[in-house]
């Protein structure tokens, strides 16, 4: 995904409306993991080992991301739908890469899985 495009976690795609998060660029190499609107962040160590009750029980805010801590790292996030979710993304200099999304409902299913590369 390319700077300052906007992603919506629930419908697995970009988006100009309802986005969970933007990668924002600020200037070229500086770019930041956003959140949008009531969506939620928190780094997770390890994106295998956190099931949904796991998720649960992450701090998540509303704080950006820098793209340094993404060489490639889990995230969990809080969709504005009030989804849980968990992330695997690397960020590059102007890019950000979504390997894996793991999408849960409020009862705890999964209820979309993407898988890239």
């Amino acid at each position: 995904m390319k700077s300052s495009w906007n992603y919506d976690i629930d419908k697995a795609k970009m988006t100009s409306t309802d986005a969970d998060f933007w990668w924002h660029g600020i200037k070229p190499g500086v770019h930041f993991l956003e959140p949008k609107g009531r969506a939620q962040f928190a780094m997770l160590l390890d994106f295998g080992n956190y099931s949904f009750k796991a998720l649960q029980r992450v701090r998540l805010s509303s704080n950006q991301i820098p793209r340094k801590y993404l060489g490639l790292a889990a995230v969990a996030v809080k969709t504005n739908k009030g989804n849980l979710a968990k992330m695997l993304v690397s960020g590059s200099s102007s890019s950000i890469y979504l390997h894996s999304i793991v999408l849960y409902n409020k009862a705890g299913r999964v209820i979309k899985w993407t898988k890239n590369g």
